[in-house]
């Protein structure tokens, strides 16, 4: 990809940034794609979870605490909706591909055929790293308290994105019931 005179880069925290950055980067990038990698965000915000505590040395009793607490609180990594809109709002259809997580866990021929057709560059699929896992974190189920806490906040916004356009319905769809039928 580079030998074509593409550079890239990547972090979730350019989720992060306000209408305003995003502004910035459109005027300064006037020939920048935007990718957006969305992934289930009970999930997603578990794995978030999962790392802090792993980095950290807390006793299990912090460990519980800390979970919970985390669980309720507000992630702006999570809000797809506010994510989405902000973006959106600045650059065209044809300068953003939303991407989703369970298609690169399924299918990674195909996600990545989807990124390069977007980018409009050749396609190359190195067999090696498509099948390399990388930071799987600790295998460690969702505690159902976790589980129900993480639902409860992501429902209204999973909700929020039914119709909105660039987004496959069927992934939220997917994650919405998902959430919901933890609620049961």
């Amino acid at each position: 990809m580079f030998k074509q005179g593409l550079c890239g880069d990547i972090t979730p925290s350019y989720s992060c940034l306000s209408l305003q950055s995003i502004r910035r980067i459109r005027k300064d990038f006037r020939d920048l794609k935007v990718l957006l990698i969305l992934r289930n965000p009970i999930d997603r915000e578990w794995s978030q979870i999962k790392m802090d505590v792993h980095r950290n040395n807390y006793n299990e009793e912090q460990k519980k605490s800390l979970m919970k607490e985390w669980s309720l609180a507000h992630n702006v990594r999570s809000d797809y909706f506010t994510i989405i809109k902000n973006w959106t709002s600045v650059f065209h259809d044809d300068e953003i591909l939303i991407c989703y997580y369970d298609l690169l866990a399924s299918d990674p021929h195909t996600f990545l055929a989807r990124i390069y057709e977007f980018l409009a560059v050749e396609e190359f699929y190195p067999e090696k790293v498509l099948k390399q896992r990388i930071f799987t974190g600790l295998n460690q189920s969702i505690p159902d308290e976790i589980r129900v806490n993480l639902a409860k906040k992501h429902i209204p916004m999973l909700s929020s994105l039914l119709g909105i356009r660039g987004v496959d319905q069927l992934i939220i769809d997917k994650w919405l019931t998902s959430a919901k039928s933890t609620m049961k």
